[in-house]
């Protein structure tokens, strides 16, 4: 196992190139690391899903929270951000 585990934060881009993302890093670490915050946490989810459906008996933990951001308009915020850590066998 590498000594850092690779990170893939969710963004706008298709769900399928996060899911190629996390092959890759499959192919160096035995730990990935997905992290996404607000709208997008749903599409972290499935993201891991898609991943997690593709290769038997991998496991998965689940970190939930939030963090006080300051929005556009110069107020500040609450905004729930998520980590799925994925265990591969």
């Amino acid at each position: 196992m590498s000594a850092e585990t690779p990170t893939i934060f969710v963004g706008k881009k298709p769900i399928g190139r996060y899911v190629y993302a996390c092959k890759k890093a499959s192919e160096t670490s035995k730990t990935i690391k997905i992290v996404a915050r607000g709208v997008l946490i749903s599409q972290a989810v499935a993201i891991a899903e898609i991943f997690r459906s593709k290769i038997p008996n991998s496991t998965y933990e689940a970190e939930i929270g939030s963090i006080e951001a300051i929005n556009r308009i110069g107020r500040n915020v609450f905004v729930s951000t998520m980590s799925i850590t994925i265990h591969l066998p």
